[in-house]
């Protein structure tokens, strides 16, 4: 398996990238999966499953990179692993952090619709990650204002 070969499987996470409505996939399936591992993980290691999920997003994408392809959701993943981050395991908050962040990657309102200008991996990668900035801060004034006793 050549650098190619392992890019586009990172890129696309693996046969994620191939299903219908791959970038809602792959956010239900991560969304779905840090429900359960997120009580595993300290705000350090979470914060640095972030910084190294970016790093090797940017490599596997810039190596692969045909443009903002349907196939490419690793960027999908990295919305998904901030917009949670420091949320309580709750349904009901991941459940409406899934459908902020899918509306805000859809739609790319303000500053999202101009990151996904930028050119290259940057641009593929940035529009997500700040849609899940959004989401994670949005989730967060939610949680103080409907979740304080």
């Amino acid at each position: 398996m050549g650098i190619g070969n392992i890019s586009k499987f990172i890129a696309t996470l693996g046969p994620v990238g191939y299903l219908p409505a791959s970038g809602t996939a792959a956010s239900a399936i991560v969304f779905f999966l840090l429900f359960f591992i997120q009580s595993f993980l300290t705000p350090i290691s979470y914060s640095l499953l972030i910084l190294i999920s970016c790093i090797v997003a940017w490599l596997a994408v810039s190596y692969y990179q045909k443009g903002d392809v349907s196939e490419i959701v690793i960027d999908e993943y990295l919305g998904a692993l901030v917009s949670m981050f420091l949320m309580p395991a709750n349904w009901y908050i991941f459940l409406v952090g899934f459908a902020l962040f899918r509306v805000l990657d859809i739609y790319k309102p303000f500053l999202i619709g101009y990151c996904e200008k930028i050119p290259g991996a940057t641009g593929i990668l940035l529009d997500d990650i700040v849609a899940g900035l959004v989401t994670n801060l949005t989730l967060h004034i939610g949680i103080a204002f409907f979740f304080v006793q």
